[in-house]
């Protein structure tokens, strides 16, 4: 992995490089997918399944695009049961956040007859892409379908590649059917978009189209939108790293590759002060992506968009990172871990720069996270759009190692207040239990 002296001439072709994975850009893919997406309107099931043979290569046809009960079943008895019982504690846990999030109807009725509510009506069905190839992400599935479930959707939907052998990862399938996916499609791509939005012989429309993919997945669900709901578009992967000499260099490695993996376009980023974290974060690297069956996507990925860019200090490096940051990786979060010595100044820096983008009309969000001597503080750019009157941005201390709470706790809040009187009292910090509010 490339590794290159951070300055300003760096920073300006790293962005120009990284702005090139805008959405916007992606006109040359475009084309393609508006493309794939008509003849499936057109053409339905004739189209998909000629796609789906062109792309993934799989012979699939209508009696076989459906995945039946006896695949569910061996798919179940291929799992490793250490994973099964992960999964079923993960779907709990999930399922446990959702079902706090529910809405409910509620109506009133006034002295006069006259009756006034709102009813909560889940939607009839819908869509749920899932990514398939030779990775598996159970999390997508159980993420995706379970908040659908909790919902009250009757008819929940997945479609997800097939292998060649035209059958669907063991793993992906088991977290379908666990979760309560009530039916499952081999079918990906824009031509699994286009099948779900305008329904084909042998898939039914649904209402809304939600989960990760790649660029064509993404441009897919633009062209649809309209036709039918959509969650987002999303963009490519992107992780930003900020770490020193402390940090673990296989951990920051895994973290890296964690995102480098999902597509040729994703982009991962270490920023350090350490020259010899950077060189044992690129070794670590370059063991890990010959051992991994992703190998061919990271080794383009991180080709194209992956740095390691080394900072003369700390605070350098954090003022880098969320320009980089915020003009090409706006929704994603930056993670700086710091041992305590260096922690004030490292939340300092960022109070700094959240100021900033909160004064140029970003939402900002901050987590101060202590756990055994080490913090972490994310800052993360959550909305382009303006900020409430007074609002400037909130944060979070979230409590990790029990020994440490109060400790942890205090000192952020120690740090925050500390800040605002160096501001001459310009800003105002409201701890209320575990979180802070910082106005304007």
């Amino acid at each position: 992995m490339r590794i290159i002296r951070l300055d300003e001439n760096s920073k300006q072709n790293i962005l120009s490089d990284l702005l090139k994975r805008d959405p916007n850009n992606y006109s040359q893919y475009a084309h393609t997918v508006e493309a794939i997406v008509e003849d499936v309107k057109e053409n339905k099931d004739k189209a998909l399944f000629a796609y789906t043979e062109k792309f993934d290569g799989a012979l699939i046809t209508g009696d076989t695009v459906r995945v039946a009960k006896e695949e569910i079943q061996e798919a179940m008895e291929q799992m490793d049961p250490a994973l099964l019982e992960v999964m079923k504690r993960s779907m709990k846990n999930i399922r446990a956040y959702h079902e706090k999030q529910r809405r409910q109807s509620w109506f009133d009725s006034k002295p006069d007859g006259t009756i006034l509510g709102q009813k909560i009506t889940p939607l009839e069905s819908a869509g749920v892409y899932v990514p398939g190839g030779k990775a598996a992400y159970p999390s997508s599935v159980l993420m995706n379908i379970i908040p659908a479930e909790v919902a009250g959707v009757q008819r929940i939907v997945m479609v997800t590649p097939p292998g060649k052998d035209g059958k669907v990862n063991p793993v992906t399938l088991t977290a379908a059917h666990l979760a309560g996916a009530t039916e499952v499609y081999k079918a990906g791509g824009a031509q699994a978009v286009a099948a779900l939005a305008f329904g084909t012989e042998s898939i039914p429309r649904v209402d809304k189209i939600v989960g990760p993919g790649n660029i064509f997945v993404a441009l897919a669900k633009k062209a649809v939108y309209g036709h039918v709901s959509i969650d987002s578009i999303a963009g490519p992967s992107e992780i930003l790293v900020i770490a020193d000499d402390s940090a673990n260099p296989r951990f920051v490695a895994a973290d890296l590759l964690s995102q480098a993996e999902h597509d040729e376009l994703a982009s991962a980023i270490l920023v350090t002060t350490s020259m010899d974290l950077a060189e044992k974060v690129s070794r670590e690297i370059d063991g890990f992506v010959k051992d991994l069956s992703r190998k061919e996507i990271l080794e383009k990925s991180l080709e194209n968009y992956g740095y390691i860019l080394v900072a003369e200090s700390m605070a350098e490096a954090i003022e880098a990172a969320p320009i980089t940051l915020r003009e090409s990786l706006p929704e994603e979060p930056v993670t700086i871990v710091a041992d305590g010595d260096r922690l004030y100044r490292v939340f300092q820096n960022l109070l700094q720069n959240a100021l900033k983008y909160a004064l140029e009309g970003s939402r900002v969000y901050l987590t101060l996270d202590v756990r055994d001597g080490t913090a972490e503080v994310s800052l993360k750019n959550t909305s382009r759009t303006e900020l409430p009157d007074g609002v400037g941005f909130t944060g979070r201390f979230v409590r990790g190692d029990q020994s440490r709470t109060d400790g942890g706790s205090g000192l952020g809040l120690a740090i925050a207040d500390s800040f605002t009187q160096a501001c001459g009292g310009e800003l105002r910090v409201e701890p209320v239990a575990d979180l802070f509010v910082v106005t304007v």
